[in-house]
């Protein structure tokens, strides 16, 4: 079988290179896309905020602790919904004791917190600190503002000392501010960038650092894997900043800010004086070739996504809105848009673009998705959404909104005092029962980042010595043909689900295919010495 089968992986292979020049591309994200609309009820029956989505699904976020039910305050815990466990609540702290000083509890850094904030303010906007690949970075209480990065799968919480910390990538690099207390220059303030892997260094791992120059202060708000940052540089003293980005020019250096285009670049007159314009870019996405970046810019603010590489705006958003998460793949943007009604009323908006912000079109999930004349399953169970806090690259949305009376009165949903709760708008079926066939990873989705770790379960003895490489990925995901175990028969079916015949999943590069014919043949060849 073993000599038989190279023919035949190579007949499939390069059959799969005329499918890249046909193979159709995955469908635009649109109202009808979202097949459901879920609650993600908290584990106690507290008042829950979510703070993000990664590309696997899973959605972060906290409630209410016991001790401060009416929020006075703001001790709050850490709550995990994991999509492969039916978004079941669930109360963690990755190893640290949520501790009540109010109780006599002694909050030890390290070893307990006290109040956890997942995510940040941003001029009225939440920003989104989770990343696609499950790192969330916030800040919690300790003997003071600590911040922390989180690993929603593995369940470990790294405390990463004094500061305030906005975002962080796959690599371990997280972006922030320190200060021993408000931000003022007096108490030590600046802009720092740590790296979590780099432990024993001054000031809890920090790897470099920008220093406050009282008028072009550096503001880093988020960082991708390619190490790029943006944010934006101002002044805590003056209420104008201008959109910035800083590029790696080595390991662990960057240069100096570079200034971005910025609308309204004048100041605007207002009846008590000049007021300076603020910019500012929030979250930057994952293309090492063209990352965009999304945010707010202009008097009055305005949503705006910029093309990194060359800092121009690319999409501008209108007045009264703002934009303050983007997806890994750069195509969707969430933000806010708002009317002046009585009433006032402010929408949760996405924004789609597949043509590099060269056009888009906007959703409204409260018009376009809960109004619509076929809803989403589960729409009766919302009154109205409020704010998106996260999206992924599968349209996948979370956020905040206010719960139907049918909801609350059936017991599908407690208010609490609040009268809030997580919302999960969904495009995808949630089926616990099956395995996505062809997701080696575990992350959702069937692409290129699959082939390594199938290759690696062809050439695993049994699904333990896989999971010692891949300790999240998924084994059974690998037996493509169902014959009860990962064999070379299942190469031919994951190539079919890859080329988008099986799953209706983008066509992967000539190279990837290239790639996983050459790590077939070495599986063979292992099992033929073995």
């Amino acid at each position: 079988m073993a000599t038989s089968f190279l023919p035949r992986l190579l007949l499939v292979v390069s059959a799969s290179f005329v499918l890249g020049e046909l193979g159709q591309a995955l469908a635009v994200l649109s109202p009808e896309s979202y097949v459901a609309v879920r609650v993600l009820p908290g584990p106690n029956d507290r008042h829950t905020q979510s703070g993000g989505i990664s590309n696997a699904g899973d959605v972060i976020g906290r409630e209410v602790a016991e001790w401060d039910v009416d929020h006075n305050n703001h001790s709050e815990a850490m709550v995990r919904w994991l999509r492969d466990t039916g978004y079941s609540g669930e109360v963690v702290s990755g190893g640290l004791k949520h501790a009540n000083p109010e109780a006599g509890d002694v909050v030890v850094p390290g070893e307990s917190y006290h109040g956890i904030h997942v995510g940040a303010i941003r001029d009225n906007t939440p920003h989104v600190s989770m990343s696609h690949t499950g790192f969330v970075h916030g800040t919690y209480t300790v003997n003071n503002w600590h911040g922390f990065r989180y690993d929603i799968r593995n369940d470990v919480l790294t405390d990463l000392g004094i500061g305030m910390i906005s975002d962080g990538n796959t690599q371990g690099l997280v972006v922030g501010t320190y200060s021993t207390c408000c931000g003022a220059h007096g108490n030590g303030y600046y802009s720092k960038l740590l790296d979590i892997n780099a432990e024993g260094l001054d000031k809890k791992y920090e790897v470099f650092n920008w220093y406050p120059k009282f008028f072009d202060d550096v503001f880093p708000w988020a960082i991708n894997d390619h190490n790029v940052i943006v944010g934006n540089v101002g002044s805590i003293f003056m209420p104008n900043s201008k959109p910035a980005k800083l590029l790696p020019t080595g390991e662990n250096t960057w240069g100096e800010p570079i200034e971005m285009e910025a609308l309204d670049e004048e100041e605007a007159s207002t009846e008590g004086g000049f007021r300076g314009v603020t910019s500012n870019v929030f979250a930057i996405s994952e293309s090492e070739d063209r990352p965009f970046g999304a945010g707010n810019s202009g008097s009055p603010g305005r949503g705006a996504v910029w093309d990194i590489n060359s800092g121009k705006i690319v999409a501008d958003f209108g007045a009264l809105t703002e934009a303050y998460g983007i997806s890994a793949n750069g195509k969707y943007v969430i933000g806010l848009r708002k009317q002046f009604s009585i009433p006032p009323q402010t929408d949760p908006m996405v924004w789609v673009s597949e043509d590099n912000w060269e056009s888009y079109e906007e959703i409204n999930l409260n018009d376009d998705v809960l109004g619509a004349l076929k809803p989403p399953q589960g729409a009766e169970l919302w009154d109205s959404f409020l704010e998106a806090s996260g999206i992924n690259d599968d349209g996948m949305v979370v956020g905040q909104g206010n719960p139907s009376l049918f909801a609350i009165a059936e017991g599908i949903v407690t208010t609490y005092p609040f009268g809030t709760a997580v919302f999960l708008l969904d495009t995808k079926e949630l089926d616990l029962e099956s395995v996505l066939l062809g997701d080696v990873n575990n992350d959702g989705a069937i692409d290129n980042l699959d082939i390594t770790p199938f290759i690696t379960a062809l050439a695993s003895e049994d699904e333990a010595a896989f999971l010692v490489d891949f300790p999240q990925g998924s084994y059974s995901a690998a037996d493509v043909d169902t014959s009860g175990s990962p064999d070379n028969l299942d190469i031919t079916p994951f190539i079919s689900l890859l080329t988008g015949q099986g799953s209706g999943s983008a066509v992967p590069e000539p190279a990837s295919l290239a790639l996983l014919a050459a790590g077939a043949l070495m599986a063979v060849r292992r099992g033929r010495r073995a």
